[in-house]
């Protein structure tokens, strides 16, 4: 329990954890990796992450890189509020990014959990191919060569 709340390994909805990628590959000592997203329907609510300041549970508007934008929703007005209660999708899915090292030992490797946020899964394929290409390109400057997705 006490691990999961450090701030070390806090998960913010929708962030790209790009920074620690390599330290990770590297203590798995491989380059390589395959990366994976799914979706998964959730009981739709609202909360507050006090750590963040932003209210999780609405569906994530989409950058130019097709990239979640991390902390969407963070407000001191009750007006702003009440109209993304109003007017804001509230997210049906958590979306999940993984990236697989692979190596060539018989060791069993974990997944790295690279992001994890709320949609309504509302998305085109070029917000797709941005994303994978973001990724690609992020991966690769920290060492990590993704050879599918």
């Amino acid at each position: 329990q006490s691990s999961t709340a450090s701030s070390e390994n806090y998960l913010t909805e929708g962030h790209f954890d790009f920074n620690r990628v390599g330290d990770y590959f590297n203590s798995k000592k491989t380059t390589l990796a395959f990366c994976a997203e799914d979706c998964t329907s959730t009981v739709s609510k609202i909360v507050y992450d006090t750590q963040t300041d932003t209210l999780i549970g609405f569906s994530l508007p989409l950058d130019q890189n097709g990239l979640p934008i991390a902390k969407s929703y963070s407000t001191n007005s009750f007006t702003c509020l009440e109209n993304w209660y109003l007017n804001d999708p509230i997210a049906k899915s958590l979306g999940a990014h993984l990236i697989q090292p692979l190596s060539s030992s018989l060791e069993n490797i974990s997944p790295y959990l690279l992001a994890v946020y709320g949609t309504n899964n509302k998305f085109k394929s070029p917000d797709v191919i941005a994303r994978w290409g973001y990724i690609y390109r992020q991966c690769k400057a920290k060492g990590v060569r993704v050879i599918g997705y």
